[in-house]
């Protein structure tokens, strides 16, 4: 009897022994790499929603024209009901660049606004 239980003692130290030595070990390093790997993904996963964001700003974002666009907008339709249409059709490019200016400063703004949040 007294061999059992010194034969079931020494098991149950070396089952304490692997546990400590091998299982425990081998089960931290494991979740360590899980971690690495889920924070890769959420990594990716965040910069995948910031750049879905950011093109969803460009597109939605509302331009409001300066005071110069709104005036060289009327003086353009006020030209062409007049009937002057080369002064008009000069005007119009003019009018078409500074419009695609303003509009490209809205849009890093609405970036850069949007960058400032995340």
């Amino acid at each position: 009897m007294i061999a059992l239980e010194q034969a079931h003692k020494q098991e149950l130290r070396e089952m304490a022994n692997r546990w400590n030595n091998l299982i425990i070990p081998n089960f931290e390093n494991e979740i360590a790499l899980l971690e690495m790997e889920l924070k890769k993904r959420q990594q990716l996963e965040l910069d995948a929603f910031r750049e879905q964001i950011e093109q969803g700003a460009a597109q939605i974002t509302r331009v409001h024209w300066s005071n110069q666009v709104l005036d060289l907008e009327k003086r353009l339709h006020h030209l062409s009901s007049c009937g002057q249409y080369r002064d008009a059709k000069a005007l119009k490019r003019t009018l078409k660049e500074l419009k695609q200016e303003e509009k490209q400063k809205a849009m890093e703004l609405a970036r850069q606004k949007l960058l400032a949040k995340s």
